[in-house]
């Protein structure tokens, strides 16, 4: 099992603040491990930082890419390495699979998309982000577009993937695109980035429907029914807006250091969290209470939900590796 090895003296429970419960009821379970006694549930094979999870549709793969200019599929089940991308040329800043599951992207600093078809394991495109860093990619839930985060040129392109052109723009040069999403029902866009406010438009028709100033975010996330928007970033916060009154609606509190990833579970019972300090964080939304998986390694870069919610993926810098956390 995921995570099963957890000795008595790597578990504490401590009391920190968080908005909305009383200090004294607003518990954080802490699950620690050293190096030498890590569960059964780091992905190693990476020879450089891990920047990027994801998983497929049917959850029965994790993709991984890192600063090796590799992306790497993990058997999720078995935990186990089942294939290996080194086609890309430069270092890998963001995976994503299509909905259908038939394709993977990914981009990163060559300022290009490489898209490999799933069956036959081949390159089958590669989209030309004219040089631009790409710092994250999504798809949107019909599989037809694929969003293009970067630094320069527009935060946002959004590309149709069959035609593999250019359709949108959104954003401008000076904004940087470190995470993008779509929502749920495919009608909004949300992206932010550092010394970025954190924007979100109206697929549809291209305008900004709202922008929330906070030049320290970094990571964006949307509930399972769209309602909600997650952000986090440098302030070490986690507030979640509605996305219809534009209103912030709760903040956790409990990371205290940059927070690098987002990710809700698909049935909204948990938002995840990766921080600066190594540490994944899984919060119950209906206790609000926090469960934090911290290893001695710096640097959580990016978090993923399994489909079914019972598992969470971590992307590690300074170690070079992935992990899987059996959600509480």
């Amino acid at each position: 099992a995921l995570a099963a090895h957890t000795p008595a003296d790597d578990i504490a429970i401590v009391a920190v603040g968080c908005d909305g419960i009383p200090k004294d009821e607003a518990v954080v379970l802490v699950k620690g491990y050293l190096d030498d006694k890590a569960p059964a549930n780091a992905l190693s094979g990476h020879t450089e930082d891990v920047q990027a999870v994801a998983f497929s549709p049917d959850g029965k793969t994790l993709a991984s890419g890192g600063e090796d200019h590799t992306v790497r599929l993990w058997d999720v089940a078995g935990e186990r390495p089942v294939a290996v991308f080194d086609d890309y040329q430069d270092k890998v800043y963001a995976v994503a699979f299509s909905p259908d599951g038939r394709l993977l992207a990914a981009g990163g600093s060559g300022g290009k998309v490489q898209l490999w078809d799933l069956g036959t394991r081949r390159a089958v495109a590669a989209l030309d982000n004219d040089g631009v860093h790409i710092g994250d990619l999504a798809f949107s839930p019909d599989g037809k577009t694929l969003a293009v985060a970067g630094d320069g040129g527009a935060t946002v392109k959004l590309w149709n993937v069959s035609g593999r052109r250019v359709v949108a723009q959104y954003g401008n040069s000076a904004w940087n695109g470190d995470s993008v999403v779509f929502s749920p029902d495919g009608t909004m866009l949300a992206a932010t980035g550092n010394s970025s406010p954190t924007m979100l438009w109206n697929v549809r028709t291209k305008r900004l429907i709202s922008s929330f100033d906070n030049s320290t975010a970094l990571a964006v996330a949307f509930s399972g029914d769209g309602k909600t928007l997650a952000v986090g970033g440098q302030d070490g916060k986690v507030n979640q807006w509605s996305t219809a009154t534009k209103r912030v609606t709760g903040t956790f509190t409990d990371a205290g250091n940059w927070v690098q990833s987002l990710a809700y579970s698909r049935d909204g019972k948990y938002l995840a969290a990766g921080d600066a300090d190594g540490t994944t964080w899984v919060w119950d939304l209906a206790t609000n209470k926090a469960t934090a998986f911290k290893v001695r390694v710096a640097a959580v870069m990016s978090v993923a939900f399994s489909p079914d919610g019972g598992t969470v993926a971590s992307a590690h810098r300074y170690d070079h590796k992935v992990r899987l956390w059996k959600a509480p």
